[in-house]
Formats: C-alpha cells, sequence, structure tokens
C-alpha cells in the first residue's frame, strides 16, 4: 500500500521522465520535490493517528494490533519502495 503523497511522487516522476519541455521539466522537479518534503509530515500524521487511535477508544492493550504508530507505517506503507 502506498500513501498518498507516496503514488503523487510517482505520478510526478513518470510525467517529469516523459516531459520534453524543459521549463515544464523544471516544474515537474520542483513539485515532486515539494511533494517529498511533505512526505514526512503525512508520516508523522499518519503515526500520530495510529497512535491515538488506543487513547481515544479503548486502551491500547485491548487492541488486535499492538503495535506504534511507527511499526504500524513501516508495515504497511515501506513495504512497496
Amino acid at each position: 500500500m502506498k500513501t498518498a503523497m507516496q503514488e503523487l511522487i510517482e505520478i510526478i516522476k513518470f510525467y517529469e521522465e516523459e516531459c520534453v519541455d524543459e521549463d515544464i521539466k523544471i516544474g515537474l522537479t520542483s513539485a515532486k520535490n515539494m511533494a517529498k518534503d511533505m512526505l514526512e509530515k503525512e508520516k508523522e500524521q499518519i503515526i500520530d493517528a495510529w497512535d491515538k487511535r488506543g487513547s481515544t477508544i479503548v486502551p491500547r492493550y485491548f487492541l488486535e494490533e499492538n503495535i506504534n504508530g511507527e511499526e504500524y507505517y513501516n508495515q504497511t506503507y515501506k513495504q512497496n519502495k
């Protein structure tokens, strides 16, 4: 599975590689770099949401997957890199 930002980066990269207009290619490269910068923020949001689910719904030890947000992110989104 991929996050929305990971998918966006792949799409931009595809168009960047296919582009022949240098000005457009520069813009696509810039957009790709901004998306890569936002990837870390997205990761933090996913981890935070996962960690909070145990404190707002039920205690963590009642949850089926007793893992923290970092472990969840790595298992779910790092497998396709």
